[in-house]
């Protein structure tokens, strides 16, 4: 049976821990709601932006940030179907130029 001091000394660290958490907890808070403000502030400025645009510039960026997109998803394919026929290479033997086969 632990004696009446280790105790409150357990007590105390706990009620320590407590208070660590809760401190935490109110930080992330405050946190969050800056970053919510930043947000919104953020999406503010995009749609006065937007909507000073001219139509035709807004549908010119359009279609640059979906040819951008598809350029990257292109690349990364291109980047995956390499590393794939690379991988079957290695484990049919076919790396560095020798052959193997593989029962």
């Amino acid at each position: 049976m632990p004696s009446k001091t280790n105790y409150t000394d357990s007590e105390k660290e706990r009620i320590y821990t407590i208070v660590n958490i809760k401190e935490s907890i109110i930080a992330l808070e405050h946190d969050v709601t800056k970053i919510h403000q930043n947000l919104k502030r953020i999406a503010r400025e995009i749609y006065y932006l937007y909507k000073d645009m001219a139509p035709e510039d807004f549908e010119k960026m359009l279609r640059s940030d979906i040819d951008e997109i598809s350029r990257n998803n292109r690349r990364k394919t291109a980047g995956q179907l390499d590393l794939s026929l690379s991988k079957i290479k290695d484990r049919i033997g076919l790396a560095e130029g020798t052959v193997h086969r593989h029962i």
